[in-house]
């Protein structure tokens, strides 16, 4: 125990009352904690400074002790306020964390689709062109009532992206966002020059319609040019005839695609700007190499081309390559077989009739390790 004269004492009791004050001003903060440690080691070095040997009243040290212990207390006070920030730090790192990862797995809506199309990307779910989110966006639009669909069709017909323009079929589809309280679309609707009273409903947006089961009579029968052959050996027959075996395509299997495309019509165009013989939409005609898609023998090349990608994707299953040739390898993937599109299942079941064969063979060596995984899945289980 030491002694302190009344002078000091009356110091180190006035200090002490300013020390308390600024510790409380700076207890909420990281800085306030360093601040009042350094203000602490000063007090010690100034009680230090001013003890003498000369004795003073008990109540003095009691008094110091006491105001010790307090600012010891409060020192540890902050070092726990420290403690609590870097948890509270480490656990909002964890939460944007997890926040990333959902943001990342967060379905990319229609709109968001189209502003990668724009900019020459590519979208996601197999959608890398307008003409594959046309078929995407209509049949959300029609099953699901998805109001971003339904701008998202709008926004196509009116720029001609994916369909021909029709400002009429447009504004069908505005109506139908904006009835939805879709802001994009309300806000299109403004002095938009377009009638929805005038504009023919999509194919893809009517109901569907009762199909023809398949029957299983079909796997039996032969082949249509060897029983009852659906087309005529002229010259388009010579054309596949003599290019198919090149790409391992049956011409049987060329014929029946053939034939449901475009009928052998080599000048035939869609709505949806499919062209030729195999009805290649341009973005397919860059993919195999075709300049001219009104050329039969370019068109069949590149549709042989086409099917020969898919028979190897598929591993010879005629039903998915058959959907993959309508509606896209994307939406068969992502749908794990035939997409629920009326238009695909009709087209199968029209392919189906005239082949006549769920299997075909493919080229074993091309797109190792790159094939479908619904064919991985099926091996798996």
């Amino acid at each position: 125990m030491f002694h302190l004269p009344t002078k000091h004492y009356l110091l180190l009791a006035s200090f002490l009352a300013s020390f308390s004050l600024a510790q409380t001003a700076y207890a909420g903060t990281v800085m306030g904690a360093a601040t009042s440690d350094l203000q602490m080691t000063q007090s010690i070095a100034l009680v230090n400074e001013t003890t003498t040997s000369a004795p003073s009243a008990p109540e003095a040290s009691t008094t110091v002790l006491e105001s010790t212990q307090a600012t010891e207390k409060t020192a540890m006070s902050a070092e726990e306020k420290l403690a609590m920030q870097q948890k509270a730090m480490a656990h909002l790192k964890a939460m944007l964390s997890v926040k990333k990862k959902n943001a990342a797995a967060k379905k990319i809506t229609p709109y968001e689709q189209l502003v990668k199309l724009a900019f020459k990307g590519k979208g996601e779910n197999g959608i890398n062109s307008y003409e594959d989110a046309a078929k995407v966006f209509c049949q959300q639009a029609r099953d699901d009532n998805d109001a971003e669909a339904q701008y998202a069709m709008g926004w196509m017909h009116a720029h001609g992206k994916g369909f021909n323009q029709d400002n009429n079929v447009a504004a069908l589809f505005y109506h139908k966002a904006a009835a939805q309280n879709h802001y994009r679309a309300t806000k299109a609707l403004i002095d938009f020059k377009g009638n929805e009273a005038l504009a023919q409903t999509p194919e893809c947006m009517l109901p569907d319609e009762p199909e023809e089961p398949l029957r299983a009579e079909f796997e039996l029968a032969p082949a249509g040019s060897n029983g009852n052959p659906f087309y005529e050996r002229g010259p388009i027959f010579e054309i596949v005839d003599r290019l198919a075996p090149q790409y391992h395509i049956e011409t049987d299997l060329a014929m029946a695609f053939i034939k449901v495309e475009s009928n052998f019509n080599p000048r035939a165009t869609s709505p949806k700007n499919a062209q030729g013989l195999m009805q290649l939409i341009p973005a397919t005609a860059r993919r195999f190499g075709v300049r001219d898609s009104y050329d039969p023998e370019q068109n069949i090349k590149g549709g042989l081309a086409y099917l020969q990608w898919l028979m190897a994707y598929y591993e010879g299953d005629v039903r998915l390559v058959a959907a993959a040739y309508n509606a896209g390898e994307g939406a068969v993937d992502r749908y794990k077989g035939i997409p629920p599109y009326r238009e695909t299942k009709n087209y199968v079941h029209k392919i189906y009739k005239l082949y006549r064969k769920s299997y075909h063979p493919f080229k074993e060596d091309l797109l190792v390790g790159e094939r479908s995984t619904i064919i991985q899945a099926s091996y798996s289980n």
